[in-house]
């Protein structure tokens, strides 16, 4: 094998891994993509509410529930009708 066959050789390996890796970093931007412009979505925007209300209540050992939440395209974040009842009762 001479040293021009061992470069191409080497070369063209190296342009699989490059394509692989290239391909790999825009389907990880695409489902970033993708994501966040289903958090912009109402529907979407309320079920994640409700999944962080159930995490949220059972990290801080208390009922919390949310009822609404709006996500503007800048992050901003409004949450209406939030409850988080405390050890005694309510707040």
């Amino acid at each position: 094998m001479t040293i021009g066959g061992t470069f191409r050789s080497v070369w063209r390996g190296t342009k699989r891994v490059l394509r692989w890796v290239a391909i790999t970093l825009l389907m990880l931007v695409f489902v970033g993509v993708i994501g966040a412009l289903l958090l912009l979505w109402p529907p979407v925007q309320t079920k994640v509410v409700h999944l962080v209300g159930h995490w949220a209540s059972e990290q801080l050992g208390t009922e919390v529930r949310v009822g609404s939440v709006m996500i503007s395209p800048r992050g901003e974040m409004v949450l209406g009708d939030v409850f988080i009842a405390d050890l005694e009762g309510t707040l």
